[in-house]
């Protein structure tokens, strides 16, 4: 048995060697074991892989159990154990004797020294030489307090006897200063003490710095403690004990707040501590305005692709427009030819023609032959004026189609007993159309207009012309006798010559015709012609 204990309630608590923990209530008769448990965590009725060496009852009923593995605070109530060992700042977990002061705190005597525990802030403070504690190690259970409330501690080099209100904590709060700043392990040179800097200033090539600080007590001083962050990097506080030094590797280019506190040999802290901005310069490839020249020179190079492409496309528009002016003279130019060489020398041919048919006289064969002539050369004449027409790009208009339409037709009808009418809009809009839709619409309208004379047998035709944004209609509707659609052996080639036409420039022919109801006959274009690529 190493220690004894009758508690406030008339319970006995026993610490058996290798047993563990052993209470005995008298009440009901009942024992009760802790015992030492290493595969059991610290928790209900275990004390874990501990041995126990002494106990404690405080004023308020609590009890206290001193280990090989520190402090123990046992609750009734969940019958549970709350550990406190060195991590908490406890001086030794070898917890050899305990005794409660007369102001609730806890003196404990341990295999490195003397600690005082206050229960309720949870806070050690811890003596050694430094404080006049020479007791050495306590190796066994010899704490006692006599009825001056004065306590005796035996160790290794003797026994220590002390009141515990003759022990007064310092309550001085220490000024914290930081006294060096170091780059690469070597002191920088400031221009003013490093206390009165407030900004440093460094390369990023300065990749491991530290910065060394102290807590301005000179009672024991070498028991000050300390705790550091560097705000921008760290998150949380950095509780380094007596160390009084901090380092950082590779830090980022940016601006950051390294803060500092300590506290005196008793544990008084000074929150506020001591701080420094400091500003790492970025290498020149991580600086904002290198990335905006980055980002620029990236849309620079975008906009130049774009332009270059822009100004291909422009250059191609340029060529074709060229290519379109100068297809256009070449239209001019052989216009002017047509009509003014091989138009007048037909018409010259057809008037010695007729002057010869006058002169011949009664001579029959040369008589028909020159009315033949005559009557050719008429046709070529009419033929290469409306190839003139056609050609010429100042009739490049719809306007101008419905124009030569109207006049062709009032000649071409003139000298039949066929009546002609026309059914164009008075506010037709001058829009461009390309030869070859002027073209193929003259060409149709002209074979449409052929199919009436000699095979209609009609007496009044109708000519319409309409124009939306979508297409062009050329309608032709006559009076004659008509024919079934399907039965068409007189002229079913011209009607399919005039559809395939159409069919070249991405239209259509629309005929309606029945026997004794006259003929219906609609040519219908795209009123935008696709521009071939070149």
């Amino acid at each position: 048995m190493r220690a004894l204990l009758e508690d406030h309630l008339g319970s006995i608590w026993i610490a058996v060697p290798g047993g563990g923990l052993l209470s005995y209530d008298r009440t009901p008769g009942i024992w009760a074991q802790y015992v030492r448990d290493p595969k059991v965590a610290t928790g209900t009725r275990s004390i874990g892989d501990m041995g126990v060496r002494s106990l404690c009852e405080d004023h308020q009923g609590t009890l206290w159990v001193g280990t090989d593995g520190g402090l123990f605070r046992f609750d009734r109530q969940t019958q549970t154990f709350a550990p406190y060992s060195v991590k908490e700042g406890l001086k030794d977990d070898y917890v050899d004797a305990i005794l409660e002061d007369g102001k609730g705190c806890l003196w404990l005597c341990t295999a490195n020294g003397l600690s005082k525990f206050n229960p309720h802030t949870g806070v050690f403070r811890n003596f050694d030489a430094g404080d006049g504690v020479t007791m050495g190690q306590c190796r066994l259970p010899t704490g006692y307090k006599n009825a001056k409330g004065e306590m005796y501690f035996g160790g290794s080099n003797g026994l220590l006897r002390f009141h515990p209100d003759s022990i007064r904590d310092n309550p001085f709060i220490p000024p914290i200063v930081i006294t060096g700043f170091r780059t690469a392990d070597k002191p920088v040179l400031l221009d003013s003490a490093i206390a009165e800097t407030h900004l440093l200033t460094i390369s990023y090539r300065d990749n491991v710095i530290s910065f060394e600080f102290a807590a301005l007590n000179y009672t024991s001083s070498e028991k000050n403690q300390y705790a550091y962050k560097l705000e921008g990097f760290d998150n949380e506080w950095t509780y380094c004990g007596t160390r009084r030094y901090a380092t950082y590797t590779n830090l980022d280019g940016g601006r950051y707040l390294f803060r500092v506190k300590g506290s005196n040999n008793d544990g008084v802290w000074n929150e506020e501590g001591a701080s420094v901005a400091v500003i790492i310069t970025p290498p020149f490839w991580k600086t904002w305005w290198f990335t905006a020249l980055v980002w620029l020179t990236i849309a620079g190079s975008l906009a130049g692709v774009v332009r270059y492409f822009e100004m291909a496309k422009l250059k191609r528009q340029i060529m074709h427009l060229e290519l379109e002016r100068a297809m256009e003279r070449e239209r001019m130019r052989i216009s002017q030819d047509l009509h003014d060489e091989v138009g007048a020398s037909l018409s010259h041919i057809a008037i010695i023609s007729e002057l010869a048919i006058k002169n011949a006289g009664a001579a029959g064969d040369v008589t028909q032959q020159l009315h033949t002539i005559s009557h050719l050369s008429r046709a070529v004449v009419d033929s290469i004026s409306a190839i003139v027409w056609a050609i010429n790009p100042r009739n490049d208009k719809l306007d101008n189609l419905a124009g030569y339409v109207r006049e062709y037709a009032s000649d071409f009808f003139e000298s039949t007993p066929i009546e002609c009418r026309f059914d164009f809009p008075d506010d037709l809009p001058s829009y461009p159309l390309s030869i070859e839709v002027r073209r193929t619409l003259f060409l149709v309208m002209k074979e449409a207009l052929n199919n009436v004379v000699k095979h209609a047998h009609a007496t009044v035709v109708q000519i319409g012309l309409s124009f939306t944004s979508a297409q062009i209609e050329l309608r032709i509707q006559d009076n004659g006798t008509g024919f079934l659609i399907g039965d068409t052996p007189r002229h079913g080639n011209g009607l399919r010559n005039m559809c395939t036409r159409l069919e070249h420039i991405h239209g259509f022919c629309d005929i309606q015709s029945r026997p004794d109801d006259g003929t219906r006959i609609t040519f219908v274009v795209p009123a935008v012609q696709e521009i071939p690529r070149l």
